[in-house]
């Protein structure tokens, strides 16, 4: 992981937009998360909410999935479309 991005329980909504692309994990429970005109993610993103807008991508990473032994957090729901 080249990036892990962590907020704090008062930390504001999060926006990634115009062709920005991160490689790594954004962990931000308490916020609103956005991917907006073109930007991208390759990893994995934990927020209060996720919404992908104007062809904005998120590529999940499978070889993250294990990294944080000891951890309780596990996906609570999954769509793909």
């Amino acid at each position: 992981v080249n990036l892990k991005i962590m907020g704090l329980p008062n930390s504001g909504d999060l926006t990634l937009k115009n062709s920005t692309a991160i490689y790594g994990v954004i962990y931000t429970p308490d916020s609103d998360f956005v991917i907006d005109n073109s930007a991208s993610i390759y990893g994995s993103v934990v927020a209060k909410s996720f919404e992908i807008k104007n062809s904005g991508k998120i590529m999940y990473d499978a070889s993250l999935r294990g990294t944080n032994k000891g951890s309780k957090l596990a996906p609570k729901r999954w769509s793909e479309y």
